[in-house]
């Protein structure tokens, strides 16, 4: 079985704008600049990983409670799983919810 990735769209919540992105490089930049007399500069894709993972950095951490009530649920044998919830939130991932059903 062979997976190309076609059909794979990020979801909105993990974009990054591009025009955000362009402005935070230059700024940034210029700020380096300006401090040390020397410049730097990334490829556009260097660039996209850096905005990328500051916006992964700027997520809440997890809900620990909710954690913890997960772990304990899975300990005693009482968490159950819908297959069709998890079915559900794969398929909306790739098509989108509005598609489902």
């Amino acid at each position: 079985m062979r997976i190309d990735g076609s059909g794979f769209e990020v979801p909105k919540s993990l974009r990054v704008d591009k025009a955000q992105m362009n402005a935070a490089a230059q700024k940034a930049a210029a700020s380096s600049s300006a401090r040390s007399g020397k410049s730097l500069e990334l490829s556009s894709k260097g660039e996209e990983i850096r905005v990328a993972t500051k916006a992964l950095n700027q997520l809440p951490e997890a809900r620990m409670d909710k954690v913890n009530r997960l772990k304990k649920e899975i300990q005693e044998g009482r968490y159950k799983i819908d297959p069709e919830k998890v079915a559900d939130g794969i398929l909306s991932l790739f098509m989108g919810p509005e598609r489902l059903r």
